[in-house]
């Protein structure tokens, strides 16, 4: 007998927990030293023990895990051709946390995403991460996401950079001190064209020659010249310029205050 249940795991989505159980995927045997990419994904919601399998239609979510150094990255849905859905927004979640040891054993925390991390590991073919949430009948629930690698053409502007910025410090309308370089990772995804903008989805971390750090995810919209404009939550970050082939070159604001990290920052597709 098949069950229908439906919960809520980044949406909601109805799943069929069928009595039949596959077997979970194993770890693999000689783990990678280097599991930072773009992956397709396919998630999977049931009560009781399940198998991360996808036997019938609708039973499982299709997405896109990016992961990179510091944490950067995002889990984007998509339909079942690895598209990013087409609607404003697209539901894209940032990685908040990403952590992997030389045994193969993994940890997945997506913010936004449900309450709890995900423990994992590495596959033979990619990654397999499991999360358990107790219901309140005490009914223990299942999420499970299987994660092939997926090498994507640099012409794709989807993938992960690296990045560079030379800032001038502000304080108010003048300059103060010298310049300071920084070096780090981003994660872009673009979604389908709406109209005639793109969602346009950036999570950067960069580091400086001063020994300083900074974050953000970053939202906007890509426009037909390849002009966009991104801003944080909170408007304290913003980028604004070009994505041309491989890269991305535009203003950065790191706003503090009346205070203000400024400069143009270069990202290269990897």
């Amino acid at each position: 007998m098949i069950a229908a249940q439906c919960h809520y795991v980044f949406v909601l989505v109805c799943i069929f927990a069928a009595d039949a159980i596959a077997q979970t995927p194993r770890p693999a045997a000689n783990p990678r030293q280097n599991v930072f990419g773009v992956y397709s994904v396919r998630q999977r919601v049931g009560a009781g023990d399940m198998s991360a399998g996808c036997v019938k239609e609708g039973e499982c979510i299709a997405a896109l895990l990016l992961v990179g150094e510091n944490d950067v990255g995002w889990f984007v849905q998509t339909d079942s051709s690895g598209e990013p859905l087409g609607r404003i927004p697209i539901p894209a979640w940032p990685v908040c946390n990403f952590s992997a040891n030389n045994a193969g054993q993994l940890l997945l925390d997506v913010c936004g995403g449900g309450e709890g991390a995900y423990d994992g590991f590495q596959t033979d073919d990619g990654l397999f991460f499991r999360k358990e949430t107790r219901l309140s009948t005490g009914e223990a629930l299942f999420t499970d996401i299987v994660a092939a690698p997926l090498q994507l053409p640099l012409s794709n502007p989807t993938g992960l950079y690296s990045v560079s910025v030379r800032t001038t410090f502000y304080s108010g309308n003048r300059s103060v001190g010298d310049y300071a370089d920084w070096q780090g990772t981003a994660a872009l995804v673009v979604g389908r064209q709406y109209v005639n903008i793109k969602p346009l989805y950036v999570a950067l971390y960069l580091n400086n020659t001063h020994g300083g750090s900074t974050r953000a995810n970053l939202r906007g919209a890509l426009k037909s010249d390849s002009s966009f404009v991104l801003a944080s939550n909170d408007s304290l970050e913003t980028y604004t310029g070009f994505l041309r082939p491989g890269r991305l070159i535009g203003t950065w604001q790191d706003i503090r205050g009346n205070d203000r990290f400024e400069g143009t920052l270069v990202a290269r597709r990897r």
